[in-house]
């Protein structure tokens, strides 16, 4: 696989929402948003599963970032100014791992986890089912360390066991709704 070249963008314009998550209806940059504790933002990621195999795919983080480096996770990121989530899902997959979306049909929205903890992102979650696995031939290097694929009930095993990015209680109800999801998948690939 060869990494993608592109520069982590500060300048990029993120919609700021409050708590609540209502527009304030200002806009800032990432690099303006460090530092507030106020401001909380949108952020989007994708579960490619694969039916066939069982598996989803997950990235590690590049070992150069500043939050969770090397740990495995989604695709995705900022919600940029006025785009939609759907709009973001794609530019994030396009942008990190140089994948069309639009080749694996429409993605599901699954729900959202709001922010908790430090974190001040509310977090929109999507699911893309198919019956191949997404094939990664570039990513991008400074996001991405490597593409890997998991089995969907070992991660959420490990995830149950704290070993993941994602802990299973702040995130148990986009994990069950994931779950019911393949499992109407795989009774319908058994007609």
């Amino acid at each position: 696989m060869k990494p993608i070249k592109t520069a982590d963008n500060w300048d990029e314009k993120i919609k700021c929402i409050d708590k609540n998550g209502k527009w304030t209806g200002k806009y800032l940059t990432r690099k303006e948003m460090a530092n507030k504790t106020n401001i909380f933002f949108n952020t989007v990621f994708i579960w490619f599963y694969d039916l066939s195999r069982d598996e989803v795919l997950f990235q590690r983080r590049s070992l150069q970032k500043k939050f969770n480096p090397g740990e495995l996770g989604l695709v995705g990121g900022h919600v940029s100014g006025d785009e939609s989530f759907e709009e973001a899902i794609a530019h994030e997959a396009k942008e990190e791992i140089n994948v069309d979306i639009k080749k694996y049909g429409k993605p599901i929205y699954i729900g959202m986890v709001k922010p908790y903890g430090d974190f001040r992102n509310f977090v929109y979650f999507y699911l893309i089912v198919t019956n191949k696995r997404i094939k990664v031939t570039k990513f991008q290097k400074e996001e991405i360390e490597s593409i890997h694929y998991v089995n969907f009930d070992k991660y959420l095993s490990d995830s149950k066991n704290g070993k993941t990015l994602m802990t299973y209680e702040s995130h148990k109800k986009i994990f069950n709704k994931i779950k019911l999801i393949i499992n109407k998948y795989n009774k319908y690939a058994q007609k």
